[in-house]
């Protein structure tokens, strides 16, 4: 009996420690309290680095002191991701990132909400409320310039790209009527803000865009034109610069402004239910793809039946702002849109926090109470792969790059201790978690469970596989750490793989058939 609970003890160890094979590397990063990680941008020299809201003084992985109520956390890491330098970011104030991106001198665009008064990193006072606080920083984290923008009440979340001559375009919800750096009064209870600045920071033109209720900017994208795109949720029907009535409760709603910050068009997109925006990305000259988290089912613009509470919702729009093509993606509960990018191979790769267990388009079950799910599809939005990630509690998606070497890294907030996918505790309640995927680019689609069967599983000297109208293109079998044992080219429906020489623990299978894969896992005994 002490050698069976010994046996079991090891095996429990075992699937703790798994790591998924297409992980290449993970990191968890924080403090004693919560450090929450959604941002990361690429550096030149194939690292990355982390922009974290962080409430945590020196402690875990932190060696700078907190400044704030809550401070920016700049964490630089190499190619690997280990962490190579760090800096603290803010004023004795919350200083909340809500945008971040490399530019084209090597350097960090940073925006942040801010209520800070002057002191530390930060030159001005808060205007009212909230203000936009834009940091310019060096390759090395140093700040080159910052400017506090806003206006006398809350000025929320900004959000800021890269334009064609080197400035920035900055949007953000706004508040405030005529006051400090505003120039308009507010259309309805919050507007979109919309401003160009120059190089070094300075206000060129600003547009306070609106209708009568409720309107939140989520991101904005410089466009090669010249012109730029504003994307986020609204709650106005016709009036002020709205042209189109709310289909549901909340819409997506896309405006084109052009190089002078005039409105060329605006787009509002939803079903009778709420429809909450979340990125923009510029496909080609012709081509806007918008996206976000849906709750419609097939009404008002929306195609496509609701899989779950919360789906993906994504659509191309052209150079007009209509509507060119669109895909619902989800399973059985919510899946919340959180972030997405072109490849270098041209597919989408779309990153969420999802709830949902094996369901819909869902091939894997929740590790936890939530986790990463990673997409990628293919230029008509087909799902050619995908990954569910996550610990056995609550492990939010934030955002996403692809590194110099085209693999892709993710990094959300973490509260899972070693558990699932994760190989490290947690280090104070929210930490920052980040992943590097090393074969997320694979033109193979997912199957689903239902089409193969493993097993006995756990097994004992064989394990069997057997897949319905169709036959194995390859099996790969890998150990708990991701190194691979054995790989096999059955070209039948049916295999038996001898695992007599295996060790007992865990053991994942990359399984193609049919132009399509699948990861699962066994257990020898």
């Amino acid at each position: 009996m002490k050698h069976y609970f010994t046996l079991l003890a090891a095996f429990t160890a075992l699937i703790l420690n798994a790591q998924d094979p297409q992980i290449e590397w993970q990191n968890t990063h924080g403090g004693d309290l919560s450090d929450g990680a959604n941002l990361i941008a690429p550096s030149t020299d194939g690292g990355s680095v982390l922009a974290i809201y962080s409430f945590t003084d020196i402690s875990g992985d932190k060696t700078v002191p907190q400044i704030g109520g809550g401070d920016v956390w700049l964490v630089k890491l190499d190619a690997l991701g280990n962490i190579q330098w760090q800096k603290a970011i803010g004023g004795t104030g919350a200083d909340l990132p809500s945008s971040f991106s490399a530019t084209s001198d090597g350097g960090y665009i940073l925006a942040v909400q801010s209520d800070s008064n002057a002191s530390a990193d930060k030159s001005e006072n808060s205007l009212g409320g909230t203000d936009f606080w834009i940091v310019k920083l060096n390759a090395d984290g140093t700040i080159a310039w910052e400017n506090t923008i806003g206006g006398a009440a809350d000025d929320n979340l900004p959000k800021i790209a890269e334009a064609l001559d080197g400035g920035f375009i900055v949007g953000g919800t706004s508040a405030s009527n005529i006051s400090g750096d505003k120039t308009e009064n507010n259309l309805g209870l919050t507007d979109y803000w919309a401003l160009k600045l120059d190089a070094s920071g300075s206000i060129l033109w600003q547009n306070t865009i609106g209708g009568s209720d409720g309107d939140n900017i989520n991101d904005v994208l410089a466009l090669a034109d010249g012109g730029y795109i504003l994307g986020g949720n609204s709650l106005s029907n016709i009036s002020g610069d709205k042209s189109e009535n709310n289909i549901g409760a909340i819409d997506y709603w896309i405006v084109k402004l052009n190089a002078t910050g005039d409105v060329v068009w605006d787009n509002t997109i939803g079903g009778d239910a709420p429809d909450n925006f979340s990125f923009l990305l510029q496909k080609n000259s012709n081509t806007i793809v918008v996206g976000g988290s849906s709750q419609s089912g097939i009404s008002g613009d929306k195609t496509e039946p609701n899989v779950g509470m919360y789906d993906l919702w994504l659509l191309t729009l052209d150079s007009n702002g209509e509507i060119q093509s669109q895909k619902t993606l989800g399973g059985n509960d919510s899946d919340l849109a959180a972030d997405a990018i072109i490849s270098s191979s041209g597919k989408y790769i779309v990153v969420l926090t999802s709830y949902s267990s094996t369901s819909g388009d869902k091939t894997e079950d929740s590790m936890g109470l939530a986790d990463y799910w990673v997409l990628l599809l293919d230029e008509n939005f087909q799902l050619l792969e995908q990954n569910t990630l996550g610990g056995s509690s609550q492990d939010f998606m934030g955002s996403l790059i692809e590194d110099s070497s085209s693999k892709v890294i993710v990094v959300g907030s973490s509260v899972s201790n070693i558990s699932g996918d994760k190989t490290e505790n947690s280090l104070g309640s929210y930490d920052a978690w980040v992943i590097q995927l090393n074969n997320f680019a694979l033109s193979i689609e997912e199957t689903s469970l239902s089409e193969f069967v493993i097993y006995p599983n756990p097994a004992g000297d064989a394990v069997n596989f057997s897949i319905q109208n169709s036959v194995f293109e390859h099996i790969e079998i890998y150990d708990a750490l991701g190194r691979s044992i054995k790989r096999y080219a059955p070209t039948t429906n049916f295999f038996t793989v001898d695992i007599s020489n295996f060790s007992s623990g865990l053991y994942f299978c990359e399984i193609v058939a049919n132009g399509k894969k699948s990861v699962q896992r066994f257990l020898k005994n």
